[in-house]
Parts: structure tokens; sequence; C-alpha cells
């Protein structure tokens, strides 16, 4: 076990590296910066000379080779110190502080509740399967899944079709997993039904459903830049929404690298938690 999490942790670490390197070279690719926002050559509502822009781009660090301010930035995140927002003059690590518990808790909150109702339906209809409560269970499966998340509000939509998804990803899953060798072993061999079911069906059918799972909590977390902005939730999602429109660098470069490693994260616990549901997986 401890190998198999020595070499996700070695995928981990540079694939965060290469998040940042992206995350830098798309920031200065991207027409504009914060000074542009402001001054006559952006369209700002100031007019500054050539000498005014070049002595601000000195002070914020924006005259220095492309190189060294990837390395000065990797440096401060690593002992992090994720600098000030453009605009606001706020410590961008007290905002993430502020802000992140927000998106967090709508995120965690959403798949809780879909696994407390999307699991226990999925196993019903494989079990009951093409019987009428199953039939329901699709028919309303199919609604959910149809409907966008922005329509009709922000906990019920999202907790409700990700309960659609882990129902459809838990059914299938568990039909397969019934239709094995050693599931017809085990009730042959005479074990109840309910030992059959926990202990050896559905336990060998969560390897999708955790990997349903962490794409999803992934994309809840991506997509609270939209549910956000559409609800003015003040989360992390609202606070880079404005920091593009703002051209805030700094605070985009930190926001975007925090999703990163948060998905990195996520995929990191789900190969983990792969090793621990199947053996085989841990020892290869």
């Amino acid at each position: 076990m401890r190998k198999y999490l020595a070499q996700r942790l070695l995928i981990a670490i540079p694939t965060i590296f290469g998040v940042t390197l992206l995350i830098f070279i798309a920031m200065r690719v991207l027409p504009g910066d914060p000074l542009s926002a402001i001054s006559g050559e952006g369209g700002g509502t100031y007019v500054l000379s050539q000498e005014q822009l070049q002595a601000a781009r000195k002070s914020l660090g924006l005259d220095r080779p492309y190189l060294v301010q990837y390395l000065d930035w990797v440096r401060d995140v690593l002992r992090g110190d994720l600098g000030k927002s453009f605009w606001r003059g706020e410590p961008i690590r007290e905002l993430i502080f502020r802000r992140a518990p927000i998106t967090g808790q709508i995120a965690l909150m959403a798949v809780i509740l879909s696994w407390v109702i999307g699991l226990p339906v999925g196993l019903i209809g494989a079990l009951w399967r093409n019987s009428w409560t199953d039939y329901a269970f699709r028919l309303v499966v199919t609604l959910f899944m149809a409907i966008p998340s922005f329509w009709v509000g922000l906990m019920i939509v999202l907790s409700l079709v990700l309960t659609m998804t882990w129902r459809r990803i838990t059914r299938s899953s568990v039909l397969e997993v019934l239709g094995e060798d050693y599931v017809r072993t085990a009730r042959a061999k005479g074990l109840r039904e309910r030992i059959v079911v926990w202990r050896h069906a559905l336990v060998n059918a969560m390897l999708p459903i955790l990997t349903v799972t962490g794409t999803a909590l992934g994309a809840l977390l991506g997509g609270s830049v939209a549910v956000e902005r559409a609800f003015s939730v003040p989360g992390l999602g609202l606070a880079l929404v404005f920091a593009v429109a703002e051209r805030d660098w700094m605070l985009i470069q930190n926001l975007v690298l925090l999703y990163g490693v948060i998905f990195v994260l996520i995929n990191l616990v789900v190969d983990v938690s792969y090793g621990w549901f199947d053996p085989r997986i841990r020892y290869q």
C-alpha cells in the first residue's frame, strides 16, 4: 500500500507543477493586465504616460523576465505567501480562508446528500430490475439528468442531479457484479441475500461509483463559478469571476492554482480508495 501511495504522489507532484506552468503561461499570453484595465491603453479611465506605466509595472514586478516571475511566484506559493489582490489590497490567503468554506460546503453537502439517496435507490433498482419501481426511478433519473443545474435552485438541483447520476451508476455497476461467477458461488453456498449484496456485490461495484464521485466533486467545484455568479453566493467562484473581469492577475493565478490542486488531490484520494476497495490494485 505504501508503494502504491508513493507512486501516486510521484505523479501528483509534477502534475501540480505542470498546472502552475500552464496557469502562468496563460496569464501572460492573454492580453491585458491590471494596469491596462485602468490606463488609457486598455480603455481605462486614467491616462498614464509610458514612464508612469513602466514605473508601475516595475513596482509590481511585471518588467522582470518571465522565468524570474514564475520562479518567484512558485517560491511564494510554497511559503504560503499568495500576495494581495491588486484592486482590494486584501491578502489572497485571507480571501481564500473566508470564501472557501462556502464553496466547499455547497459541494460537499450536494455530494453527501446525493450519496445518501442515490446509492440505495440504485441498489434497489439493481435488485428489482425491470419492476415498476425500477421503471419509475429510471423515468425520474432521465428527467433530472436533462435539467440544467442553474435553472431551478442551488442545493436542491445539485443534489438531485448527482443523486440521479449515482442511482444510474450504482444500478448498472451492481447489475454487472451480480452476474459474476463469485456472486453465483456465494449464493450456491447458501449465504443470505443481504450478505451477498453488501459483502460481495456492492463492495465490488464501488470502483465506478468512486470514479463518478471524484469527477462529480471536481465538477461541482469547477461549476461553482457559474452557480455562485448566478445566485450571488460569496464563494471562491464569484471571487474568480470578479478577478477575471478586473484582470486581477495575482488573484486569478492563485485561485486557478487552488482549483487545480484540489482536482489533483481528489484524484489522488480516489486512486488510493481503489486500493482499499480492491486489494488487487493495491499491490500492482
